[in-house]
């Protein structure tokens, strides 16, 4: 009975993980792929074109849904970097409704949209997910 709790704790880590970022790593593309098509500063585009986000995400997802991640240390590693994954798609909504709103306005007519803050949030979580995303892969090398 313990032995198929365990089993069934583990495989419930392991869709938990491919469960939370498979649809977020599909919105986040989505929402990169509608910021690229609407007229945007050249610095956010820089930076998406920088860190190619949209590789690195299907990237990370693929390793993170391959990974076993019923162990606990891989297991928390996985959801630091889901969690990662969620703050710049939260970021990347954000972005996109400022962008929205100011396009939308009479404003945008006379008055160029600042995106200084937000950029340099999205530089540090990309940074930080790469940081997480490579903790993660030394954890699954040392405990394989």
């Amino acid at each position: 009975m313990q032995a198929g709790l365990i089993l069934l704790a583990g495989t419930a880590g392991q869709v938990v993980v491919a469960s939370t970022i498979t649809p977020i790593v599909k919105n986040t593309i989505s929402l990169i792929t509608s910021l690229r098509s609407a007229e945007n500063t050249p610095t956010l585009q820089d930076v998406i074109v920088k860190h190619d986000i949209p590789a690195t995400l299907q990237t990370i997802e693929s390793t993170c849904v391959a990974l076993k991640c019923d162990k606990e240390p891989l297991k928390t590693a996985a959801g630091h970097v889901v969690e990662a994954v969620q703050h710049i798609h939260q970021l990347l909504t954000r972005i996109a409704d400022i962008t929205a709103t100011h396009s939308a306005g009479y404003v945008s007519r006379w008055r160029t949209l600042v995106l200084d803050s937000e950029i340099g949030q999205l530089e540090s979580l990309m940074t930080i997910l790469h940081q997480r995303f490579k903790l993660m892969c030394d954890i699954h090398s040392v405990t394989s």
